[in-house]
This record gives structure tokens, C-alpha cells and sequence, in this order.
């Protein structure tokens, strides 16, 4: 019901982002006022998985969310969808893997990446 009225009301997901008092501390996929903002980008951009990474990677920054989605991925779809959109992203690239994170979780995330191209190139 609130989501639809922010729609309505036109609040901007910048808007619900300060109304919900989301942070970049916030674990998106874990906090239940996260997913309300997810919900609501995802009701704004009619389930549109790159338009929303691209939402939150103008918000939060390349690295944070390619560490929050890698942390969030295997137990949450909605990380784990996002997150082939970002492989998919990367691997056209529209967008590259960001190196400005700790070294062991880029080197985890680019092992993850990589095992998602093979994962590809066996569907062919």
C-alpha cells in the first residue's frame, strides 16, 4: 500500500532512500526497510534487474554493491539476479569490475565472475 503511494506522491527512490534512512551500512537484502526500498525500485522500474543495479550503484558505489551483492547472493534470488546483471554488465562492457575494495574479496569476486562466464559458455 505505501509503495503505491510513493508512486503516486512521485517520490523519487532518492526520496524513499532518506524517508527509510537507508545508509551504505545497511545490508539491503537482510534489513526488512531495505527491502521495502527494493520493492519500491523494483515497482518504479516494472522489475527491471540493470536499471535498479544501475540505481544502486549510482547510489552506493561500484564496489560496495558488488561486495554486498557477492555476500547476499547465495541466499537471497533478488542479490542473486541482480548480481548476473552485473556480471552481464561487465562482461559486455558497459561497466568493469571495480578494483577500489580488499584484495581478498576482489580476488573472491573475480573468481565468482569468472565461474559465472563458464557458466555461460557451457549454456552455448
Amino acid at each position: 500500500m505505501q509503495l503505491k503511494k510513493w508512486q503516486a506522491d512521485k517520490k523519487s527512490p532518492e526520496d524513499v532512500l532518506k524517508l527509510l534512512d537507508l545508509t551504505v551500512d545497511t545490508r539491503l537484502f537482510e534489513s526488512p526497510l531495505g527491502n521495502i526500498w527494493l520493492d519500491y525500485l523494483y515497482l518504479l522500474k516494472e522489475k527491471n534487474n540493470a536499471e535498479v543495479l544501475r540505481i544502486l550503484q549510482t547510489k552506493f558505489g561500484d564496489a560496495l554493491v558488488a561486495k554486498m551483492l557477492y555476500d547476499s547472493s547465495s541466499v537471497h534470488e533478488r542479490a542473486k539476479k541482480l548480481q548476473e546483471a552485473q556480471y552481464k554488465s561487465w562482461h559486455t562492457h558497459t561497466a568493469y569490475i571495480p578494483l577500489d575494495m580488499d584484495s581478498d574479496l576482489l580476488l573472491e569476486i573475480t573468481a565468482s565472475y569468472f565461474n559465472w562466464i563458464k557458466a555461460q559458455m557451457l549454456k552455448v
